[in-house]
């Protein structure tokens, strides 16, 4: 059986869902710095849900190359 190998980078966004722009352009930021290409997808993780919004954790993550 193959596997194909990826890597993913990942960031932990604390606060409410509309400061999750911030979390994005850090993850592409740390990969231009660190010579990785994002391949194109992305996803979202979103914690449990919490009334107040700075308690909220969203799992932000990039394919990369």
């Amino acid at each position: 059986m193959d596997y194909e190998v990826s890597q993913v980078a990942t960031a932990v966004h604390r606060g409410p869902y509309e400061d999750l722009l911030v979390a994005h352009q850090a993850v592409r930021a740390w990969c231009a710095v660190h010579g990785h290409q994002i391949q194109g997808t992305r996803w979202e993780i979103y914690g449990d849900w919490r009334d107040n919004p700075e308690e909220l954790e969203t799992q932000i993550s990039y394919l990369v190359g």
